[in-house]
């Protein structure tokens, strides 16, 4: 009688452990470039879509998606935004390492930003401000 029991606590143990597993996997969904310009329009930052011929940041393999941050008072070279995505941790590790071993040799270097499985640069071009380094710390808690 105590087997019976005692297999089941185990199988029910084990199928809660799975389920906690589960929870944990759907926590790190995927975030889109899309999700992370709408976090950021829904804190009133408007972005323009960056001209597909500009030079687009390539790390691991991956192109960024570029983004300029549209200001009134913006003159000479405007911030902007680079997103990159990836399908594991494990290629968005690999995509830090390899921003860390270039960042050395950029004379500004961009504020960098992880969330799940995004890699998101803001490159500051000639604001003074740092207001939108805390808008997009905010905005991707919300994501």
């Amino acid at each position: 009688m105590k087997k019976p029991i005692l297999t089941t606590l185990v199988l029910l143990l084990v199928l809660a452990v799975g389920g906690v597993t589960s929870v944990i996997a759907n926590n790190h969904a995927i975030v889109t470039p899309a999700q992370v310009v709408s976090a950021l329009e829904a804190e009133d930052i408007h972005l323009l879509a960056a001209n597909d011929s500009a030079d687009k940041p390539i790390l691991n393999h991956v192109p960024a998606v570029q983004y300029i941050v549209q200001s009134e008072q913006a003159t000479g070279q405007p911030e902007a935004v680079s997103i990159f995505t990836y399908a594991s941790a494990d290629a968005l590790r690999d995509a830090v390492v390899e921003l860390e071993q270039q960042i050395n040799y950029l004379d500004d270097a961009p504020a960098v930003y992880e969330h799940k499985n995004a890699l998101i640069l803001h490159w500051k071009g000639d604001s003074s401000s740092d207001s939108l380094n805390t808008i997009l710390e905010e905005a991707l808690l919300d994501l």
